[in-house]
């Protein structure tokens, strides 16, 4: 499942974070003296304000683009075993605890959708999930008396390098040594047996994070793994308990602290006084995190977002995410409250309270902070299961106990979906109301399909959904001003991400002859491509924009609808973008400065289309690519497929030239163009870039 998301779905790394990860990890694998250079500077693990992140997850990054590349296939099929592994410790939780019947925690963890698709992304869980399971895992298996010393001192290794992977476990190092030192109750006998095991789990746990520090106190740092905790830990209780101003001013005052561990001290400090001054609205902000936590990402996405996932993905997510984790939910309840005692339950309920406690009430939840209890909970469900059994409950009290359990997790869960039922019924009710407008629209009929639609949007008035979709029937039907129109109505929505609207309101104001609107809507377009991404915009606006007709597109300005599989927008307007993000600046001895121009660089995989204005039984097309600098591919060979004609190779050079193909006319007058192209990375780029295409215009050939 993994390897098919990574070789089929194929999406291009997304947001800051993981391109953090990213350039940092490349940065390491293109040093000349990459141990030096670790071990030296802090350069390659920094974060806000020039705060360090632990390290793991970097070096990996280092060691896997070292030995392969900077591509991204070999990783992801590196992760995705790395995952695979994570099921493997999950049912080998759950047989522990319920038998045979156990392994099932292991196939719910392999077909947890959002688990599959972790793997495509540079993002430290792949690496933090499956070294935390194989330490519970060895846990337990260590303390029930099938596994040795080494057993235990492995486990706490494990434990101690996932707390250099994510920080957020390595608190638990001690716990866990409490928890095997207090498995047989405090009398001293018992606590002389396993007080040896527990020294050890303890030592395992303690050399990982040891040689982190020592390397730490050599550059003159004395926290022991990182300081954006500190910033996390600030930041997660300041920003929604005091107002903006006093949060800029406690940033101001970290961001001037001369060290680290002065930084430390005063983001403790500061985090006491803002939870001492608004202990009510620490309580909201716990709240909201639990609920988060548990919300069904799916439903949540489709009906409160109203993200544009493709359907298969909405699908998949509610099936294989939303669904499983409800369901297991209330077992895992019964688990924990009912389950026959064990030092695996006492383990995994000591994990469960301690990670539950720094996610929702100390720091923040995010649905991705999951992987840190997936295992656990899919195991304990199994074990769930037999608690509910009368016959495998020989104690009533327990049984009691577990269904208690069970009716805590149903409420859990029924009060997670509760919130997504009238968002649900108004969207059913909106969507099969606003199906007449579709037919009106056949007919010729726009004002009647006006109407339709208000009344339609009316029934789910906080929605973009009504509009978005009209306003997508109206451009296909090249009803410009009216969709654009559409268009504005959905963008006042109060519900749903924004940036969708905006992907596609370029073209439409365009196309309705509102130059200077279309000018506007364009720079706000770029800016969100370097602020949030620009491979989501250009898949929105090929979904709902028909080919836009012209006999040209200049790539990298008004080339939404027109273009899909490429990165950000450059050239045009670079004072104003590309300043959004961090950008590499490249200095003379780099190389020749990238010429001036508006383009984009295409993926591996890109596509363009237009619709000529000139109707002709077959066109020449003219594009204008190439490959200079910064690529490290100077002439890649690149396959050019248009239409459904047989694809073409070409060898590109370093500079930017016209290229030109005969291709006959396509049954609907649309002229589609595939390029397939080697990729390339370097640090201060995207990843797997293919080539730079800056336009696609078609004539008719000459006869």
């Amino acid at each position: 499942m993994r390897v098919a998301f990574a070789l089929g779905w194929d999406p291009p790394l997304l947001f800051t974070h993981q391109y953090n990860y990213y350039s940092n990890g490349l940065r390491i694998a293109e040093h000349k003296d990459p141990l030096g250079f670790v071990m030296s500077s802090d350069r390659w693990r920094t974060w806000v304000g020039g705060t360090t992140i632990a390290p793991l997850y970097y070096l990996l990054l280092g060691v896997v683009f070292k030995a392969f590349g900077p591509g991204l296939v070999p990783l992801r099929l590196f992760q995705a075993a790395l995952d695979a592994l994570v099921a493997v410790a999950a049912a080998s939780l759950g047989r522990r605890l319920a038998g045979p019947i156990g392994l099932l925690a292991g196939v719910a963890y392999a077909v947890h959708w959002s688990a599959a698709e972790m793997i495509c992304w540079t993002m430290t869980e792949n690496l933090h999930t499956i070294l935390l399971a194989g330490s519970l895992a060895l846990m337990a298996r260590e303390a029930t008396g099938a596994g040795s010393r080494p057993t235990g001192f492995l486990a706490g290794l494990l434990l101690g390098l996932s707390g250099l992977t994510r920080s957020v476990s390595s608190a638990f190092v001690p716990v866990a040594a409490l928890w095997r030192v207090s498995l047989d109750g405090a009398a001293r006998p018992a606590l002389r047996r396993h007080l040896l095991p527990a020294a050890i789990l303890l030592a395992g746990g303690l050399c990982a994070v040891f040689v982190w520090s020592v390397r730490n106190r050599m550059l003159g740092d004395k926290v022991p793994i990182e300081t954006v905790g500190f910033f996390n830990l600030w930041d997660d209780n300041t920003a929604s308990l005091v107002p903006r101003a006093e949060w800029e001013r406690q940033r101001r005052e970290l961001d001037a602290t001369p060290t680290p561990g002065e930084y430390g001290r005063l983001a403790l400090s500061l985090t006491a006084r803002n939870i001492l001054g608004n202990p009510l609205g620490f309580m909201d902000k716990a709240a909201f995190n639990f609920w988060h936590f548990v919300r069904p990402e799916g439903l949540h996405n489709l009906l409160l977002r109203e993200y544009p996932d493709p359907p298969w993905r909405l699908v998949g997510i509610i099936l294989f995410d939303d669904l499983l984790l409800l369901v297991t939910l209330p077992l895992f309840g019964a688990f924990l409250l009912g389950g026959p005692p064990s030092p695996t339950r006492r383990l995994l309920a000591w994990w469960t309270t301690y990670y539950a406690f720094m996610v929702i009430v100390v720091f923040h939840a995010e649905a991705r902070y999951r992987s840190g209890l997936l295992p656990v909970v899919f195991a304990g469900a199994a074990a769930g299961v037999l608690a509910l059994r009368r016959g495998d409950s020989p104690s009533p009290r327990r049984r009691i106990r577990a269904l208690l359990g069970l009716a805590a997790g149903v409420l859990i869960s029924v009060a997670a979906v509760a919130r997504y039922v009238a968002p649900a019924f108004q969207a059913l009710r909106s969507t099969v109301a606003l199906e007449p407008a579709r037919e009106a629209l056949q007919q010729g009929r726009l004002d009647a399909a006006l109407e339709t639609a208000e009344r339609a949007a009316a029934l789910d008035p906080d929605a973009a959904r009504p509009w978005r979709t009209l306003g997508r029937w109206l451009a296909a039907r090249d009803l410009a001003g009216p969709a654009a129109d559409a268009n504005e109505r959905a963008t006042r929505a109060r519900r749903a991400v924004a940036w969708p609207n905006a992907a596609v309101r370029p073209r439409l104001l365009q196309d309705a002859g509102r130059t200077a609107d279309a000018e506007a809507a364009l720079r706000e377009a770029l800016v969100l491509s370097w602020d949030i991404d620009p491979w989501m915009l250009l898949e929105v606006a090929w979904h709902d924009l028909p080919p836009p007709r012209t006999d040209e597109v200049r790539v990298g300005a008004f080339d939404y609808g027109a273009v899909r599989g490429f990165f950000h927008p450059r050239g045009l307007y670079p004072r104003l973008v590309e300043h959004r993000r961090e950008v590499r600046r490249y200095d003379p001895d780099d190389g020749p400065v990238p010429p001036p121009g508006p383009h984009r660089w295409s993926r591996g995989t890109a596509w363009l289309r237009l619709r000529p204005t000139q109707p002709a039984p077959s066109y020449t097309v003219v594009l204008s690519m190439g490959s200079p600098f910064p690529s490290r591919r100077p002439d890649p060979e690149v396959l050019v497929r248009i239409n459904e004609g047989e694809a073409r190779r070409v060898q590109l050079g370093p500079e930017v030239r016209e290229y030109r193909f005969e291709a006959q006319a396509a049954r609907d007058g649309v002229v589609r163009v595939r390029l397939d192209a080697p990729t390339w990375g370097r640090t201060g780029e995207p990843a797997d870039q293919g080539v730079r295409v800056e336009s696609f215009r078609v004539e008719p050939a000459a006869r």
